[in-house]
């Protein structure tokens, strides 16, 4: 008999377990150690893979499992990639037919490129900020259920999540030269988030009838910090813009849930959702150093928001009945948002701070709406299945800004929208032959808004010149898999984007065409296996996209049309039953470059991204097993000069062990 002692922590107690076991413990634990370098731009290999270049150790997987006793079993799995500061662990206690507890930890590093933009009329074509920009991500949890039969089935749980750190951010900061002023200064921002969560659900059924309830609180916390910088390399001259973004909520949700199968082809559901949303905060934003009247220095020492929530839907379920098939449903929701924020502008740098009269913002949104669903299915053809979806929406928003400043009302819009979305999908599936199957589908959606401004005492403003929008999307999907022998298995899908948005301004006489998108995708898979020992997969697809917005004549604004061409690709060969070979090989290529430069920023790419990785692995004995891992990385960007160009060699030896 052995015993084990498990510790963890929870929160700010700590939890000790001593376990024997009637059964002896099974471990599974695979150490690894390697070397990761990168030649070139080592913050743009860490955004693009994940990882951090140097050494590397630690464990890519860990299981145990054991038998405590004939009703009780013990399960546990995990990583820890030291290096990259990657680790999880997940441990679960189960009572067979009465209760279980799981608890566990993640923690992993997100990593971003500091560079900015490119501009190459520019003498400094692009800015570093020369920071390892890294923001560390986690939760904790644990979750207690339990479930003995012909009792309510009972879960709670607790929750804490976090992001830590610093990432970079694409609003860049304006650098000036000869006159020329490009946004290309790399900003980025410090992130400071957490969110506690509890979370409790019970779920009974009686007869024919199951009820569930399942309640969910949430605490969410932000301290946030954005830095932006300005050049101007004429003058030799920079500003710093910080931006302080503070904020907390307090979530409520509570959904009751209910279904019941009637009879054999009649099948009831009805849901309530209710919400209460509860937030505060403050924001700050300094220009150093300051000069009036273009910089700003301005602080919301209150920023609140109330937002309650009910939603109640019922849906039914009819069929099969003569190879038909029908389920439709309705929702109706009811949202009311209320928020006021106390805002100062402070001028800095004239011999003192003069502050101007305090200003409030306040505004108050209703949003009634209705949705329907419908969906009809028919079997009655051989091999073949029809079917058609409907969706409707239909909301009205009526919507209250108001500012004040010194308590006298300087701005106030009124507005009331209607809203009404329609979605239609139709399709069918079907195996005219044994190893042939088609499917296709066709989907169409409309948005239309209608924005009526009651009172407007700025009519001009954005967005009050706007008073009707429509958006119209279509999708058409067409796939075909055939497997002519059992060792091949292969499929071809091609589906068609095409959005439009028509848009009706002030002044205007009809509606102008403001933003148009259209996408041809086109996807093979194939799956080999010519001899028993030999396993290929490959997966192609190309993306040929193109869109337009309207520009209102701006010469910066240009359409875009690009190609996407993305290759993955498997093999697996067993030498024999000792001795395996992995490869991989992954291959991206993007085409949408196009050099404005004389009249804006050029802002898309033309790069090419490639990673090969073999691996081999040899059985020492029955509870050891060894891998040798290789890997190549290579990326090159043509749009930017070569910027952030790197290649990069991976080698890695692992073990696996059992026992």
């Amino acid at each position: 008999m052995k015993s084990l002692c498990i510790i963890f922590s929870v929160m700010t107690g700590i939890m000790m377990v001593n376990l024997s076991f009637a059964e002896e413990l099974e471990v599974n634990i695979s150490p690894s150690i390697g070397t990761l370098h990168v030649s070139g731009d080592q913050s743009k290999f860490r955004e693009d893979w994940w990882t951090q270049d140097g050494l590397k150790g630690g464990v890519e997987k860990f299981s145990l499992q054991s038998s405590l006793s004939d009703q009780i079993s013990l399960q546990g799995s995990g990583h820890a990639h030291i290096a990259d500061k990657d680790y999880a662990a997940e441990l679960e206690l189960r009572s067979e037919n009465k209760a279980s507890f799981r608890a566990g930890f993640s923690h992993y590093s997100k990593y971003f490129d500091d560079t900015g933009g490119f501009y190459s009329p520019f003498a400094d074509s692009s800015f570093d900020l020369g920071r390892d920009l890294e923001l560390d991500i986690g939760k904790i949890f644990v979750e207690a259920r339990l479930i003995q039969p012909e009792l309510p089935k009972i879960l709670l749980g607790y929750e804490h999540r976090f992001k830590k750190g610093e990432k970079s951010l694409t609003g860049w900061g304006g650098v000036t030269q000869s006159g020329i002023t490009r946004n290309i200064f790399p900003a980025f921002k410090e992130v400071d988030e957490t969110v506690d969560i509890f979370k409790a659900e019970v779920e009974h059924t009686i007869n024919k009838v199951t009820l569930h309830d399942s309640f969910r609180y949430e605490h969410f916390q932000i301290d946030n910090t954005r830095f932006e910088e300005q050049r101007d390399l004429d003058a030799g001259t920079r500003k710093t813009v910080e931006v302080d973004d503070s904020r907390s909520h307090n979530s409520l949700f509570n959904t009751l849930h209910t279904e019941m199968r009637i009879s054999e082809k009649l099948y009831a559901s009805m849901g309530y959702l209710y919400s209460d949303h509860d937030g505060d905060g403050d924001f700050k934003m300094m220009t150093t150093p300051f000069a009036d009247p273009f910089d700003k220095n301005w602080s919301a020492s209150q920023l609140d928001l109330e937002q309650d929530s009910h939603i109640i839907n019922m849906n039914a379920m009819v069929g099969p009945y003569k190879d038909i098939q029908v389920s439709g449903g309705v929702e109706g929701e009811v949202t009311d948002t209320q928020g006021d924020t106390d805002a100062v502008l402070t001028e800095i740098g004239f011999g003192g701070n003069l502050e101007e009269p305090g200003t409030r913002i306040s505004s108050r949104k209703d949003l009634d709406g209705l949705k329907e669903t419908l969906d009809v299915k028919y079997t009655g053809l051989t091999r073949t299945t029809l079917f058609a979806e409907g969706k409707w929406i239909q909301q009205a928003i009526d919507l209250k800004e108001q500012e004040f400043e010194d308590r006298s009302l300087t701005f106030e819009r009124v507005t009331d929208s209607d809203r009404s979305i329609a979605t239609y999908k139709a399709g069918f599936s079907t195996s005219p032959f044994r190893r042939v199957t088609l499917s296709a589908h066709y989907r169409r959606k409309n948005t239309s808004n209608d924005y009526d401004h009651e009172v407007d005492t700025e009519p001009s403003g954005y967005s009050a010149f706007i008073r009707e929008q429509d958006i119209t999307t279509n999708e058409l999907q067409a796939r075909i898999s055939v497997q002519p022998k059992t060792w091949l298995r292969t499929s071809l899908e091609y589906r068609l984007e095409d959005t439009k948005i028509d848009t009706l301004f002030d002044n205007s006489p009809r509606s102008v065409q403001s933003g148009n998108y259209d996408a041809n995708i086109y996807s093979l898979d194939i799956t080999l296996t010519p001899i028993s020992n030999l396993f290929l997969t490959t997966v192609q697809s190309y993306r040929d996209i193109r869109g337009k917005a309207f520009d209102n004549g701006i010469d910066a604004v240009i359409p875009y049309d690009g190609d996407i061409f993305t290759s993955i690709n498997s093999m697996s060969y067993l030498f024999n039953e000792n001795n395996e070979l992995r490869l991989e090989y992954i291959y991206s290529q993007t085409d949408n470059f196009t050099n404005n430069s004389e009249n804006g920023l050029p802002l898309l790419h033309d790069d090419r991204l490639q990673k090969v990785q073999t691996s081999l692995s040899h059985t020492i004995s029955d509870n050891m097993k060894a891998k040798f891992t290789y890997g190549y990385y290579d990326y090159n960007g043509e749009h930017n000069d070569g910027v952030d160009d790197y290649t990069a060699h991976m080698a890695g030896l692992s073990l696996q062990m059992s026992f």
